[in-house]
């Protein structure tokens, strides 16, 4: 059998801390406590309602499975996608073309 070690007074004290802030918490997340909170954000998006763009109009994808990058604004990183497209693959890219060879082969 394993006998447990008394705890400090400082990890006492924490753990005293940490229940009482809990309890805290606790006490402040009510019902009425929520709908006061559902209240308040309901008021403040009546209150931006001018504010939004409708949608109903638009038509939005969300996913094109990546067959569109996305536009960027850096001029930087458009340059360089344009010098990636211009650049061709040249034959010194593979040159294990042939070399190395699968474990599946030489069975």
């Amino acid at each position: 059998m394993s006998i447990k070690a008394k705890e400090s007074t400082q990890i006492d004290k924490a753990r005293k801390k940490i229940k009482k802030k809990l309890a805290a918490a606790d006490r402040r997340l009510n019902p009425a406590a929520i709908k006061a909170m559902s209240q308040l954000i309901e008021q403040q998006l009546a209150r931006r309602k001018g504010e939004r763009i409708s949608l109903e109009n638009r038509q939005i994808t969300l996913f094109d499975e990546n067959r569109h990058s996305a536009k960027s604004e850096s001029k930087f990183v458009s340059r360089l996608l344009q010098q990636l497209k211009k650049q061709v693959p040249t034959k010194s890219a593979n040159k294990l073309g042939g070399r190395v060879k699968s474990v599946h082969d030489n069975a």
